[in-house]
């Protein structure tokens, strides 16, 4: 053999395209997260205590788990760093 077979470049291709575009998904995610006010290392677990962060967001692009039930994971979280930040903002307007 003097080629590696065609099948297995283009999968190679089209595995590679793939991942491009998820990146690029999980980039327009944390932007969006991060639009908030959150750092997106609370959905990943790298920032924060367990009561405060999930790894919700890294078992989706790994695509581990159900996705649904990792989206609640993420919401919970989210809206307790909203709420966080709503209260820490309503104490500097006393």
């Amino acid at each position: 053999m003097k080629q590696m077979p065609a099948t297995l470049k283009t999968k190679l291709r089209q595995l590679q395209s793939t991942y491009a575009k998820a990146g690029k998904l999980e980039r327009e995610v944390g932007e969006i997260i991060e639009s908030y006010g959150i750092d997106v290392g609370y959905f990943d677990a790298t920032k924060g205590d367990i009561e405060e962060s999930t790894e919700a967001l890294a078992y989706i692009t790994n695509a581990e788990g159900d996705v649904e039930d990792n989206i609640i994971l993420i919401e919970e979280v989210f809206l307790y760093h909203i709420n966080e930040n709503k209260q820490n903002n309503n104490k500097g307007e006393g």
